[in-house]
């Protein structure tokens, strides 16, 4: 699975009503796309600089909304589905990836295009590795906070502060897709505004059917 990048302007102009500036609830957890967050490079941008537009800043904006979790979650390049084959087919046409390799560093300096250097996956794992140990340290978590970083294997980190220290936990990672990490009884015909444990949505009418998800347990299998 994949997502256009017009799709949230288009959604934007069809149905503007599903979407507010802020939320009507105060979150228990609060979820973040990393592998959005790490294809954006800023523009004339150095790592440092990187690191606090694309995740410090994101998380703490999270943990300012009240939310007690945040959830960092990057592409497991292990466990790829096919259907993405498409979108990266149709990037590597358009580009040629950097020449790099397990051996190498980090550059000093972010790489230019950064396109093209997000093609070379050893380097797009190395980014990320390098982003999921700076980062905890960046954040000042407070007592009550934790950073979950969801990224590759079978387990997963838990950043939490403790006694004026930051610690990490790891933990065995939970086998469930995308869609179960809001409850599962996640269905298109909820009333038009709805809030259950922590999720809320809202939905336009012209979003609302007769359409429902199965209302069990998420499957574990994947």
């Amino acid at each position: 699975m994949t997502i256009e990048r017009q799709w949230i302007e288009i959604m934007k102009v069809e149905v503007p009503d599903a979407f507010s500036d802020d939320i009507a609830f105060v979150p228990e957890a609060g979820f973040i796309d990393a592998q959005i967050k790490l294809m954006a490079m800023p523009h004339e941008c150095d790592w440092d600089t990187f690191l606090m537009r694309q995740f410090v800043m994101p998380v703490r904006q999270m943990f300012g909304l009240g939310a007690r979790t945040v959830i960092l979650a990057f592409d497991d390049y292990e466990n790829v589905p096919r259907a993405k084959a498409i979108t990266q087919a149709k990037r590597r046409a358009r580009l040629v990836p950097i020449e790099f390799n397990e051996e190498q560093e980090l550059p000093a300096e972010p790489p230019v295009p950064w396109d093209a250097a997000m093609a070379n996956r050893v380097f797009k794992a190395k980014v990320v590795a390098w982003v999921t140990q700076a980062l905890p340290g960046r954040l000042a978590l407070s007592e009550g906070t934790k950073l979950v970083i969801d990224w590759r294997g079978a387990s997963e980190e838990h950043w939490a502060a403790h006694e004026g220290a930051v610690i990490k936990e790891v933990r065995p990672r939970r086998q469930v897709g995308k869609f179960a990490l809001c409850p599962w009884y996640l269905r298109i015909g909820l009333p038009s505004s709805s809030q259950t444990s922590g999720c809320s949505w809202s939905y336009p009418s012209s979003l609302r059917g007769p359409w429902r998800f199965p209302s069990t347990s998420p499957s574990r299998s994947g």
